[in-house]
């Protein structure tokens, strides 16, 4: 078993440290290997859901792979969740799942199943190793896969791979495991992807004939070089909050209440002819709507991705660079353009008082004008995640005011599973003060996120209980049925007070204004432990006071 013993040090001599390891029987000649590796960082978290989504949030924090370690059956099957997340996050994960060996296969032995692709089309690689370990042949075989899972794993776009590794027993080693001192190590050089100097030619020439280009960003890590670029281009940029774009000058974050508000002929004035997309997935439906309603705008994307991004469903071009690069080897100036420029910077200009006018004004507890105190006091140089549902789009909403916010949020399949466990990841892999803002539903679903022994003293949960599903009664389909309260809402009566009692977590609740100013004086000081922040607030106050929000902010352009 000499092979799967020296898989540790392939993966240290790759630069990968991190491993998130869930305790089993099978998997324990992996286990083994592992914790007798000295200059690994291991860190065991029992749920394996909850694992997975440490691991992400670790990678999204390291841009390195992670390994996740795991025991056949049902226990890899809790990875998928955040494999998916991974695989359309584009972050690197390696997985290495225990097996029983494949003449027990569907032979009702215990924790048996199907492994072989489990994650199917999700994960970038599969890899399967042989049960014979001890053959010349499969200690060349495992060398070779492993080596060539974590190419992949980092190559663009990065991803999961999962190997999958039967073992036969006994498994749990008699003698003292020996290392390898210089295993089989497959190094692969990153491929620098670039156009010609007559393709970039042929670009700017068709850039040349629009005269109104507008960007738009979707999800996208914190860059700030591209962000100083971006600064100097005289080109509106639609910025969503996950675009990592806030503070950036000619970025536009009101888009979505500006095309929900202004008068129909101010629309016409921000149409553009050309729109250049970048990064992930975006958030803003009524965006999307605008644009795919509009047949006479014209939309390229600019990424180095092998699938093609349709999102506005006018796609005619794309080019295959970063937009760093793109935007270096490319101009955008015309006088039609600058003045296309202002327009939307002063409509953005206009919108921005109203709404800092709205939430100052309010005089009802709720959780938009709550959330809009927290992300006042968000310090500038944290990491902030949002949850998926109102959390992210209330967010996208106010805008981020700290230029050095880095911010991030599983935008990547959008689900509210592992939103905690992510940010805790992410925690564990920075010093920085990480915050992550999330309702309630999010929470308790992923509330195994505290269940291990790793308590990093610099996270801060703001938690928006509303003790339901609050989006629900804010979207038109089902805020008007009768099965809204029990089937669509789903009530709970919980609070995470308990919680962070078990858990030794720093807790404060919040039922009014004054709760919440008081307690944010100090929530992002430093502190021997994490904090959790519980702002409880009643779901059909909060549905009104946005309703009031949007109606306010449409009677300012009257």
């Amino acid at each position: 078993m000499q092979a799967i013993y020296d898989i540790p040090e392939i993966l240290f001599q790759h630069g990968v440290t991190d491993v998130v390891l869930s305790p089993g029987s099978r998997c324990a000649p992996l286990s083994i290997a592992f914790a007798r590796h000295k200059k690994l960082q291991i860190k065991v978290v029992p749920d394996e859901r909850s694992a997975a989504f440490i691991a992400l949030g670790m990678s999204l924090q390291t841009q390195k792979p992670t390994v996740l370690i795991c025991t056949s059956g049902s226990a890899l099957y809790n990875y998928a969740p955040a494999v998916v997340e991974a695989y359309y996050q584009r972050v690197p994960l390696i997985i290495l799942t225990a097996d029983r060996p494949p003449e027990w296969i569907d032979q009702n032995d215990g924790q048996t199943i199907r492994q072989q692709e489990i994650y199917g089309k999700h994960s970038k690689a599969f890899f399967q190793l042989s049960a014979e370990h001890e053959l010349p042949a499969t200690q060349w075989e495992t060398y070779r896969k492993v080596n060539e899972a974590i190419s992949i794993s980092e190559a663009y776009p990065k991803g999961p791979v999962h190997i999958n590794i039967p073992f036969r027993e006994p498994f749990y080693p008699k003698t003292d495991i020996t290392f390898s001192e210089s295993p089989t190590v497959i190094k692969r050089e990153q491929p620098v992807h670039t156009l010609s100097t007559d393709q970039w030619k042929n670009i700017q020439h068709k850039l040349d004939s629009y005269k109104k280009i507008l960007f738009v960003g979707g999800q996208h890590p914190y860059d700030e070089s591209l962000r100083l670029k971006i600064g100097n281009i005289k080109a509106p940029f639609i910025g969503e909050v996950v675009s990592n774009l806030h503070g950036v000058r000619n970025v536009i974050h009101t888009h979505d209440t500006m095309l929900t508000s202004i008068p129909l002929s101010d629309l016409e004035e921000l149409k553009p002819d050309l729109v250049i997309s970048f990064g992930g997935a975006l958030l803003s439906k009524w965006l999307k709507q605008y644009i795919r309603t509009n047949d006479s705008i014209d939309h390229w994307y600019v990424g180095p991705d092998v699938t093609t991004p349709d999102v506005f469903q006018q796609l005619t071009e794309i080019i295959p660079v970063q937009l760093n690069e793109f935007l270096s080897q490319t101009s955008i100036a015309s006088a039609t353009q600058d003045q296309f420029l202002q327009r939307w910077i002063q409509q953005q200009t206009h919108i921005v008082p109203a709404i800092r006018d709205f939430n100052t004004k309010e005089k009802i507890f709720n959780e938009f004008t709550a959330l809009a105190d927290v992300l006042h006091h968000l310090p500038s140089f944290g990491k902030l995640h949002l949850a998926n549902s109102m959390s992210v789009r209330y967010a996208n909403t106010i805008g981020i005011t700290q230029r050095s916010a880095e911010v991030f949020a599983n935008r990547g399949t959008s689900g509210i599973d592992g939103v905690i466990s992510t940010a805790y990841g992410y925690a564990l892999k920075t010093t920085q003060l990480v915050t992550i803002i999330t309702g309630d539903m999010a929470f308790f679903y992923d509330r195994n996120a505290f269940w291990n022994n790793y308590k990093p003293s610099n996270l801060r949960v703001v938690l928006l209980n509303n003790h339901g599903g609050g989006i629900f009664r804010m979207i038109d389909g089902p805020s008007a049925l009768p099965e809204l309260d029990e089937f669509f809402e789903t009530k709970q009566p919980l609070s995470a007070k308990h919680l962070a009692t078990e858990q030794g977590l720093e807790y404060t609740l919040c039922k009014n204004f004054n709760d919440l100013n008081k307690a944010l004086e100090d929530f992002f000081q430093p502190s021997m432990f994490g904090k959790i922040l519980e702002i409880e607030t009643d779901s059909r106050k909060n549905t009104e006071v946005f309703k009031r929000f949007k109606k306010t902010i449409q009677q300012h352009y009257i």
